[in-house]
């Protein structure tokens, strides 16, 4: 079966640009998501910066639809008065049927109640969903409104590091092939990494 109606796919995939908006949410990828998500392989380095959250990927999240975030990162800075995260910004109700896999932020996060990654209500975290190989700055408070924490603070030379790039690569190796649906099967980008820089595609 094919995504249906409800969903998006967004894949191989990036933004540059800087993106800022006064009365509403920002995103690198997008803004506000309405939709059941699938976003593979996508990265941001162009700052983001909402009134009421922004997120180097997706700036809002509907909390009655899921997100499947998988091997993408953001590398900008995030600003918002409220709710501001690396990955997915705004105030994440539920959590279900979602997942954040192979992902980083390196960006600042700056505003009330920052996220490294994503504020999640911590009551919203069920068996359908999961965070895992999930990795922020570590100048930032917390990955993730969760406790315990599923994402792993490093610090920018951590991120910068051969171990790091190992890390995500074998996160790649092992799971070579992301499958949205019968349809459509879209293999994980390899990472490479240039001197002092963060990880990013091959």
């Amino acid at each position: 079966m094919s995504p249906s109606n409800s969903d998006h796919v967004i894949y191989n995939t990036f933004n540059t640009g800087n993106i800022a908006s006064t009365n509403s949410y920002a995103g690198g990828i997008v803004a506000t998501s309405y939709m059941n998500s699938f976003i593979i392989n996508t990265f941001n380095s162009g700052s983001c910066t909402g009134k009421y959250g922004a997120g180097g990927i997706i700036g809002y999240m509907s909390g009655d639809k899921s997100a499947k975030i998988i091997n993408t990162y953001n590398t900008a800075n995030i600003t918002s008065t409220s709710n501001p995260a690396g990955i997915i910004g705004g105030y994440i109700s539920e959590f279900k049927n979602s997942a954040i896999k192979n992902v980083y932020n390196a960006g600042n996060i700056t505003g009330d109640e920052k996220q490294g990654i994503a504020y999640i209500a911590t009551t919203q975290l069920d068996e359908t969903s999961s965070i895992s190989n999930t990795y922020y700055l570590n100048n930032i408070s917390i990955g993730t409104n969760l406790s315990p924490d599923l994402a792993t603070p490093k610090t920018e030379a951590e991120l910068k590091g051969q171990e790091f790039l190992g890390e995500l690569n074998t996160y790649v190796s092992e799971n070579p092939i992301y499958t949205v649906d019968s349809n459509l099967s879209i293999d994980l980008k390899q990472w490479k990494m240039e001197t002092n820089a963060y990880p990013s595609f091959e």
